[in-house]
């Protein structure tokens, strides 16, 4: 082909005819100097018999008939036996010719990076999408390899130099890599000699000539016990910053951590168990108005726990913490019950719950947290599923091992379990009658009798929001835990960690990553009858592939199904047969592609006319179909949706918490159980 493409255009018919009559003569004494002999005696004869039949007058004809040719021979199976073919010939060059397709040693096989560079857009995504997943298991799989980010130096390291006014153009004088000058007793002000100088730099750092590095340390570890540091300025210790209060102590405990060889937990011990960190947190109004601030340390200042220890120490009280050492990182804002020091961050998505506790941004340093009280924090507390577990966790576990006494005497066993796991203590008296008071089981009945009578007074709710999909010929469905007043989610994260742009609105929603992952609206038929739908399935982007709508019956299984890309399509059943008690599942699930997955479909439900009694007015009528047992004849997605979502939300809350529990969530959310004091 390179060759038949350097032909001109107006000698390409007579050129290419020639060496076909060439090739068929297998004549090599008639090939001329410009022609290679050996041109056309490894083609197939198939080949040449129809590029001299098609008869291409350019170069692009000629290419299309060999395109075709090589995409029939790479699909038919290899010729195993060739003796007994009457086209031996032909059949032995064909199956070299795939042999050398298969091979990947051909013009046209793309490497991986060429493929890529040909994906459209949707593929691009899906490519994305598997790439990222092969990584992720590579990261968090349990059984893969530890890995951890390391610096090389370079071959030939580079000298700095001074850029003048800030430009980079305007080069200055070199300046030799060292430490810094103002503490150049550590290193007699001495360049950097090996390598880049790094672990020159280290050393320099953790020297005890250093008069930084020991005090600004022992700061920080004084003021995470104390909240507050010999020097109130911990990242200033310079004529800016504050005198430290006890300037002595702070020289005493430097160098006591540099001759304990910097161990941070040699450290930890002595001050705790000094006098000053064991003492009484009680205010004495003497002591306060002679120093308000407290720092001559009069008093144990009480800190509220950050969000770490207050995550560890509610798995501690449900005998829940996993307590090995060592290990991968764990996502803590999740199910996870590791030691919140394992904690993984993503400083690309910090998540929401933890900035909503104050942890500060990773892209920078923070010499001290900062502390804020919104209402984000009580509300995680009061009503996040993981609080929640912990405090049935604490009542389960206060019931176990009870002895066969009388019920007051195992119930006031019960409240002094609950106390010492949460608080480390026993109850006063007072706050054990109010907890044998609440628990008692005559409170206990009438709490679940209420409940069971909520449940006769509210039926459950026509449409309930969830996500799950039709896999397999079955359907799976699971409400979403999350609702913001405008959205069914899984938290108040969107998108999500895992599951992404996931979630569910009046009208409409976005797909998830997977089929199995769809957002679903699940109806309940309220009586038998014949129902019609009307709908109409929306997906506005141009981008992506578009989604697909599912009609799903509980007893009868897939109904119909709609796609939509870029358009809007009816969604139209005109008659279906339910059964009281039964469902509809409304499913829409992405195609191949993620992204783009945007939709609103907006469903009307129907119930359709039966044939009753002659009756004379409207009242006659309704009271007909009332003795029949008909509820409302039509439901609307978009109009019922606030409605309906409030009576799912409140089904998922009520019937949560019975008293203990409630007691031991009560326990958990205590001033005394989240603040040092």
């Amino acid at each position: 082909m390179r060759y038949l493409g350097a032909v001109p255009k107006d000698e390409f018919a007579s050129k290419l005819q020639s060496l076909l009559g060439l090739a068929e003569t297998e004549n090599s004494e008639a090939a001329t100097k410009d022609t290679p002999k050996d041109l056309f005696s490894q083609l197939s004869p198939t080949l040449i018999n129809q590029l001299a039949d098609a008869k291409p007058t350019t170069f692009p004809d000629a290419s299309k008939i060999l395109g075709t040719y090589l995409e029939t021979v790479l699909n038919q199976p290899a010729k195993a036996d060739q003796d007994e073919d009457p086209n031996a010939n032909a059949s032995a060059a064909d199956n070299s010719i795939r042999q050398l397709l298969l091979s990947g040693r051909t013009p046209a096989t793309l490497d991986t990076q060429q493929a890529i560079a040909h994906l459209d857009q949707g593929e691009r995504n899906r490519y994305n999408q598997l790439n990222n997943e092969v990584n992720g298991v590579a990261i968090t799989h349990p059984g893969a390899p530890p890995r951890a980010m390391i610096l090389q130096d370079r071959a030939q390291p580079v000298e700095p130099v001074i850029f003048k006014r800030g430009v980079p153009g305007n080069r200055g004088d070199r300046v030799p890599r060292r430490f810094l000058q103002v503490l150049e007793m550590v290193d007699q002000g001495q360049p950097f000699k090996n390598g880049s100088g790094r672990l020159e730099l280290a050393k320099a750092i953790a020297s005890p000539k250093n008069p930084l590095t020991a005090r600004v340390l022992v700061n920080r570890i004084w003021q995470h016990q104390f909240g507050e540091g010999l020097v109130r300025s911990p990242s200033d210790f310079g004529i800016r910053g504050e005198r430290p209060t006890h300037p002595e102590l702070l020289d005493y405990l430097a160098k006591r951590f540099i001759d304990g060889g910097w161990s941070i937990k040699k450290l930890q011990k002595e001050i705790m168990l000094s006098k000053t960190w064991q003492q009484s947190s009680r205010m004495r109004s003497d002591a306060f108005e002679a120093d308000p601030e407290n720092r001559l340390l009069w008093h144990m200042p009480r800190r509220r726990l950050e969000f770490e220890p207050l995550r560890d120490r509610l798995l501690v009280a449900a005998n829940q913490l996993d307590e090995k050492i060592g290990g991968r990182s764990v996502k803590i804002h999740e199910e996870a019950k590791r030691r919140a020091i394992y904690a993984y961050i993503d400083r690309e998505d910090l998540p929401g719950l933890l900035a909503n506790f104050d942890l500060p941004s990773p892209d920078a340093s923070r010499a001290q947290r900062s502390e804020t009280t919104v209402p984000q924090q009580a509300l995680y507390l009061m009503n996040s599923p993981f609080v929640l577990q912990q405090a049935k966790k604490l009542s389960a576990d206060s019931l176990t091992g009870s002895a066969p006494f009388p019920e007051k005497e195992i119930n006031t066993q019960r409240v002094r379990k609950m106390y010492h796991q949460a608080l480390s203590r026993d109850p006063q008296p007072d706050e054990l009658a109010m907890a044998l008071q609440f628990t008692d089981s005559a409170n206990v009945n009438a709490f679940r009798d209420k409940l069971k009578q909520q449940a006769a007074d509210n039926p459950p709710p026509a449409w309930t929001y969830g996500y799950g999909g039709w896999v397999d010929g079955s359907v799976s469905f699971e409400t979403f835990p999350f609702y913001n007043g405008n959205s069914w989610q899984f938290s108040g994260e969107l998108p999500h960690p895992q599951y992404q742009y996931l979630h569910l609105t009046a009208a409409g929603g976005h797909t998830g990553s997977a089929k199995n992952l769809s957002p679903i609206r699940r109806w309940t038929a309220p009586a038998n009858g014949t129902y019609r739908i009307n709908g109409k399935l929306n997906h506005p982007a141009e981008q992506g592939d578009g989604v697909t709508a599912l009609l799903v019956q509980s007893d009868k299984g897939l109904l119909e199904q709609w796609t939509a890309h870029h358009k809007e399509t009816p969604t139209v059943v005109q008659e279906i047969q339910i059964q009281k008690g039964q469902h509809l599942y409304l499913i829409v699930h992405l195609n191949e592609n993620t992204g783009w997955d945007s939709f609103h479909w907006s469903v009307s439900i129907e119930r359709l006319a039966q044939k009753l009694q002659t009756v004379n007015t409207e009242q006659q009528k309704l009271n007909a179909e009332q003795q029949a047992g008909f509820t409302p004849s039509h439901w609307d997605s978009a109009a019922d949706f606030s409605s309906n979502s409030s009576l799912q939300q409140s089904s998922q809350t009520e019937n949560i918490l019975d008293p203990w529990t409630q007691l031991a969530q009560a326990l958990l959310l205590s001033n005394e159980f989240a603040f040092v004091d």
